[in-house]
C-alpha cells in the first residue's frame, strides 16, 4: 500500500484495522484524506451555455463541521489577508483563480467536515455584515 501511495505522491498508505474502533478509525482516516486534498485555490467557474460568470457576482461560502454556513469576505489581494478570513482573486482585472486567505485555508483544511461552495449571481460580499 505504501508503494502505491508513494507512486501517487501521497506519502504513505492509510491502514484501518478491524476491531472495536474500526468505524471511528475509518472516519478519522477519511477525514485526514479529505483535509489533505481540500484545496484553497480554485479555478474561476467556466462560462458555459447561458451561464455568464461575472467576477463582481461571486461569493464563497464556508460551512464548518458545526454546520453554520458563512459567506467569506473578498479582500483585494494576499496582503489584505493579514488577520482576515476571506478570499481574493489572483488578478483583480482578469481573474482566473479564487484563492483563500491563509487563515481561512488553515481553518478549512483542518476541519475534516468543512464544505466550500462557490456561488454565482449575487453581489460579492466585500465587508463583514454588521
Amino acid at each position: 500500500m505504501d508503494q502505491i501511495a508513494m507512486s501517487g505522491n501521497t506519502g504513505q498508505g492509510i491502514f484501518v484495522a478491524d476491531g472495536a474502533n474500526t468505524t471511528q478509525d475509518l472516519l478519522d482516516a477519511l477525514g485526514a484524506i479529505r483535509g489533505a486534498i481540500l484545496d484553497c485555490d480554485f479555478p474561476m467557474p467556466d462560462a458555459t451555455g447561458d451561464l455568464v460568470v461575472n467576477p463582481g457576482l461571486i461569493n464563497v461560502n464556508y460551512t464548518p463541521s458545526s454546520g453554520t454556513p458563512a459567506t467569506l469576505v473578498q479582500v483585494s489581494g494576499e496582503p489584505s489577508c493579514a488577520g482576515a478570513e476571506g478570499w481574493y482573486y489572483d488578478d483583480i482585472v482578469n481573474p482566473s483563480r479564487i484563492i483563500l486567505c491563509k487563515s481561512t485555508c488553515d481553518a478549512v483544511t483542518s476541519d475534516p467536515m468543512a464544505k466550500l461552495d462557490i456561488l454565482l449571481g449575487c453581489e460579492t460580499s466585500t465587508s463583514v455584515p454588521k
